[in-house]
């Protein structure tokens, strides 16, 4: 990518070093989790978002001389999460209240849509129209999309057929061939539906590309692990060890988190979802959760649930589910105008957002949202801290210099730096990638033109299931520093 600063071409060099400038006003949901007096809040959550969620960023600003442009005017603004969050797909796409859905939420499952039931209502008579018309607007949109599930619900013509098991994988493997590498998770199962388990190791075999993409959906209504089925007493969440046991090669696992009448505190939530999961090689979902209003509550607190403390609630299993470094995702059972089976109200009501939705949306485009100003000093600099997701830089400054660019902050424990340089060869290190042992000042690593199509081989070829690695020479100007 080129820069141009009024005539003059410009390199912007953007080192990820390793929480944000963050805005005040917050919804009272918001203050009431922050704010709160919970040791556990403050000791872990508060702490966690800032060491796991953050990074810090360092912008520098060069001419194509290499010498650095001071004084720049610079605002850098958050545009994405990279942490999902998320609600019920809109069912239809020309609803008014999805753009306040866009709004806030970047991830969500089709609900009912996406199961077997509503795919193929009699025996052959498939019907993908609205799973093929939800899926089209969160590509459209940059939603993230998660099937609710490949193994059911169970047609009723189906319950009892001789060759149930045998038509609920072909079911499954349908749904995957329409969709493949289009749906970034795939829930194979959901509340022990699969009639065969088997069918977990065909799936598996039968897409290897996709296999990084198949997780489950555990429920834990019951305060048990349904899949397992052994009693032993685990609650809420079953170990990585006895997940990946019964579930080899398991990329994800969700948690239906319906609590009913139940008040989850902080500590509960987190010590019951997450703790497991730490030192995993995978991540943990919380999916369907909600939160009737008018249930009596019982648990971290009690009464009636108000609108305004649902709010309080969403809020705070929200922001939890952030804290926790194992979680990469939370989607509520609801979508803007639906009320569901367990008397979720949507999250609003003849087109007015209610007080859920107005505190989550102050979490999460506010709070944990990063906007920030400043100018390069006088190395060219501009330095904050951020919270991980997709950020737009804007500078400018006097004799008509207009700079412009985007990057993707993540975690790292090592510089990931990103320039542009004079000739317009991007040189982009997405993930931390340690230069070949030996390798000497000038030599060529890989090389690309603009379009990033490939020039010459890479000496890091063995390395290259690290990340993408782009890089016009190898010499003192584009050196990775570690």
């Amino acid at each position: 990518m080129v820069l141009q600063s009024g005539g003059l071409m410009v390199r912007a060099a953007i080192l990820c070093l390793t929480c944000a400038g963050l805005s005040h006003g917050y919804h009272a949901s918001v203050d009431s989790f922050f704010l709160s007096s919970d040791p556990f809040i403050q000791q872990v959550c508060i702490p966690n978002i800032e060491k796991y969620r953050k990074s810090d960023v360092v912008v520098k600003f060069q001419d194509a001389n290499g010498s650095p442009i001071t004084g720049l005017q610079v605002q850098a603004n958050m545009i994405k999460h990279k942490f999902l969050f998320g609600a019920l797909i809109p069912t239809s796409q020309t609803d008014p209240n999805n753009a306040l859905w866009l709004d806030v939420f970047n991830y969500g499952n089709p609900e009912n849509a996406g199961k077997w039931d509503a795919l193929e209502r009699s025996r052959d008579n498939w019907d993908f129209s609205r799973l093929d018309a939800m899926l089209a607007w969160c590509e459209q949109n940059g939603v993230v999309f998660e099937e609710h599930f490949l193994s059911g619900y169970i047609p009723s013509w189906a319950q009892n057929a001789s060759d149930l098991a045998t038509r609920q994988l072909m079911h499954m493997k349908k749904v995957v061939d329409r969709y493949g590498a289009r749906i970034p998770f795939y829930q194979v199962d959901n509340e022990a539906t699969l009639k065969n388990h088997s069918h977990w190791e065909t799936m598996k075999s039968s897409y290897p590309n996709l296999a990084n993409r198949f997780g489950i959906n555990n429920s834990i209504n019951g305060g048990g692990w349904e899949a397992g089925g052994d009693g032993d007493g685990e609650e809420v969440i079953p170990s990585f060890a006895k997940v990946n046991a019964y579930w080899p090669g398991i990329a994800y696992i969700a948690n239906q988190a319906h609590p009913g009448g139940r008040w989850w505190g902080p500590k509960d939530l987190y010590d019951g979802m997450f703790t497991k999961y730490e030192n995993a090689p995978i991540k943990v979902h919380v999916t369907e959760f909600d939160a009737a209003q008018g249930n009596q509550m019982s648990g971290y607190r009690t009464g009636t649930l108000t609108e305004d403390l649902k709010a309080v609630y969403y809020v705070q299993v929200y922001a939890t589910c952030f804290s926790a470094p194992s979680c990469e995702a939370i989607s509520s059972w609801a979508t803007m105008n639906y009320t569901g089976w367990s008397g979720n109200v949507g999250f609003a009501q003849n087109g007015t957002p209610v007080a859920a939705y107005n505190g989550i949306k102050s979490l999460i485009k506010d709070k944990l949202w990063t906007r920030t100003s400043g100018t390069s000093n006088a190395q060219g600099q501009f330095s904050f801290r951020g919270i991980h997701g997709k950020y737009e830089v804007v500078a400018t400054g006097s004799g008509g210099v207009s700079i412009r660019d985007t990057f993707d902050l993540g975690p790292s424990q090592v510089p990931v730096m990103i320039t542009i340089t004079p000739d317009g060869v991007s040189v982009t290190e997405k993930k931390p990638m340690r230069p070949a042992i030996g390798m000497t000042s000038g030599q060529t690593l890989a090389s690309y033109n603009i379009r990033g199509q490939r020039l010459a081989a890479a000496v890091l070829r063995g390395r290259q299931a690290y990340g993408v690695f782009i890089v016009r020479t190898y010499d003192s100007k584009i050196r990775l520093n570690y």
